[in-house]
């Protein structure tokens, strides 16, 4: 399975996605076709890693011990540790998923211009720019404020 994995993962995105689209008619059921047939690939890849360090930690053999079976123990002590690993991962394909679409669309072969990701992205920036400020400004005050910590601990 994992070297099914390399091979799949050889192939470039945006060429499965402009084969999908070409395949198929454009439209949001290709669109998100496309991006879950390509984007599967790195978070089974994390997924697995994780699975397979938690697995030899010792909750686990004490699970196994006590004689629990692998689908509670899949459950109640692996899933809930990889949980916030896979929130990361799908928070850093929202990103790519929008550059996709942009590219895409960008090309002709997106959505029509009744929806898109990324003009609703650009129109909203143009529009708000407090909501862009905010996020920054708030982090740069996280660093400012630690910047004495940092510079302590160092």
């Amino acid at each position: 399975m994992q070297r099914f994995l390399e091979i799949l993962s050889g192939i470039p995105n945006l060429v499965v996605m402009i084969l999908m689209l070409v395949v198929f008619k454009p439209g949001i059921f290709s669109i998100v076709a496309a991006m879950a047939i390509t984007n599967w690939i790195p978070m089974a890849r994390i997924v697995r890693a994780q699975t397979m360090k938690l697995k030899d930690q010792e909750f686990v053999l004490a699970a196994t011990t006590l004689g629990e079976s692998r689908m509670k123990i899949a459950m109640k002590h692996i899933l809930p540790n990889i949980s916030s690993v896979i929130i990361v991962q799908m928070m850093f394909s929202i990103p790519s998923a929008i550059f996709f679409e942009a590219f895409l669309r960008f090309y002709r072969f997106g959505l029509k211009a009744a929806f898109s990701i990324a003009r609703d992205v650009t129109e909203r920036r143009v529009q708000d720019h407090f909501i862009l400020a905010l996020p920054n400004v708030g982090a740069g005050g996280y660093v400012v404020g630690h910047y004495d910590r940092i510079q302590l601990t160092c």
